[in-house]
């Protein structure tokens, strides 16, 4: 079975997964432990514990580390964040809309 990338997008925003490799990212930047493995390991651990709805981008940072946050700005406007981690809306629009499927490769003979 093929899938579209919009169909894989759709798979990976369904299971909150942009989301949870953010808060991984951010939490290995922010601490950088000596063993990442295990740090994203336990990452993971904790999200299948509380669920990957509950996460967020500085899940992974503890609360004593965390000073008061700012807002990224660049001459006085806010900026884009670097990761989208809302699904575009066009995503989920119909949920039950069917997808054309791609013509065959030809054989080359």
């Amino acid at each position: 079975m093929s899938l579209t990338p919009q169909q894989g997008q759709e798979y990976l925003f369904k299971h909150d997964i942009p989301q949870l490799i953010e808060s991984i990212l951010v939490g290995l930047v922010h601490d950088r432990p000596d063993d990442p493995l295990t740090f994203i390991s336990q990452c993971i651990e904790s999200a299948k514990e509380s669920g990957a709805k509950q996460i967020s981008w500085n899940s992974f940072i503890p609360t004593t580390k965390l000073g008061p946050l700012k807002v990224a700005t660049k001459h006085g406007k806010k900026t884009k964040p670097v990761f989208q981690t809302e699904p575009p809306s066009h995503l989920f629009s119909d949920p039950k809309k069917e997808y054309s499927k791609l013509p065959p490769i030809p054989s080359s003979k």
